[in-house]
């Protein structure tokens, strides 16, 4: 039985939208996070998060979308937004840096509180090993 503040509740809570993932630590998403910055070559890494102001009539949800990492030597137009940073899939990184930064994708939506709670909504998070620098994102 389902408890709210020790009263009984009865009856099926509805539940909307996605599924959610249980939620990580911080120090867990900076342990994967720290495993692509000390990758070979690896400069930084990106990533936003945001709640979408449209969803085509599904409930709007803070999410955080793909990482991509910056490489040496890596053109400064390379990549989906053209600015030297590559997604998990782009053939020009090798697996020593895929791997990390796969696996920090897929922990992505267990470190959402986390994430909102250190760098906000509507943020684009450029993380080095020096720290993070974070720029309003509008993904409109």
């Amino acid at each position: 039985m389902i408890e709210v503040m020790g009263r009984p509740v009865t009856g099926e809570v509805a539940q909307t939208g996605r599924t959610r993932h249980e939620q990580w630590p911080g120090d867990k998403f900076i342990e994967l996070l720290d495993a692509v910055l000390t990758a070979p070559g690896v400069e930084a890494v990106k990533w936003h998060q945001y709640t979408p102001s449209f969803n085509d009539g599904d409930p709007c949800e803070f999410g955080v979308h793909e990482f991509y990492v910056r490489v040496a030597g890596t053109d400064e137009e390379a990549g989906d937004y053209e600015d030297g940073f590559l997604g998990g899939y782009d053939s020009e990184l090798n697996d020593a840096v895929k791997t990390p930064l796969r696996n920090l994708g897929s922990a992505g939506g267990h470190c959402e509180d986390f994430l909102r709670e250190s760098f906000g909504d509507h943020a684009q998070v450029t993380a080095t090993a020096k720290g993070f620098e974070i720029e309003y994102y509008d993904h409109d």
